[in-house]
């Protein structure tokens, strides 16, 4: 990360994205998705993966949630999928671009990708520290 005033929200997502991984809950076509899982169940019980009664529960830390919920709430898909691509995917950015430009059916740059993280990036950042700053 170029811009050291993103750092923080970087290593943020870099979190969310190993956690995500590692648990397999993530933005991508769960059973349910996550936004329906954080509306109905909250931040914590979002991470519920089945619910018949051997039902398991898989700890989300606290930042993870608070993340997501926040990736959720981006204001186009455009911009979720750009923070997708960047940290759930392996590879280097040019082969995010060629991912991300056929999933859209359009050419994107590298310089609109950067914008577009970068965009998505402050306004996640500001999202997340606004939500500490007011506990």
């Amino acid at each position: 990360m170029r811009n050291p005033d993103l750092q923080w929200i970087d290593n943020e997502l870099y979190q969310w994205a190993k956690w995500a991984k590692k648990n397999g809950t993530h933005l991508g076509y769960p059973s349910s998705s996550a936004e329906y899982r954080v509306q109905k169940l909250g931040l914590q019980g979002a991470a519920i993966q089945q619910t018949n009664s051997n039902a398991m529960s898989i700890y989300t830390p606290d930042n993870v949630a608070k993340t997501e919920a926040e990736i959720l709430k981006l204001s186009n898909q455009k911009l979720q999928d750009v923070v997708k691509t960047k940290y759930l995917q392996s590879g280097t950015d040019e082969g995010r671009i060629i991912l991300l430009s056929t999933e859209w059916g359009e050419n994107l740059s590298m310089s609109t990708y950067r914008r577009m993280l970068e965009r998505a990036m402050y306004w996640l950042s500001g999202a997340l520290q606004n939500g500490e700053e007011a506990r």
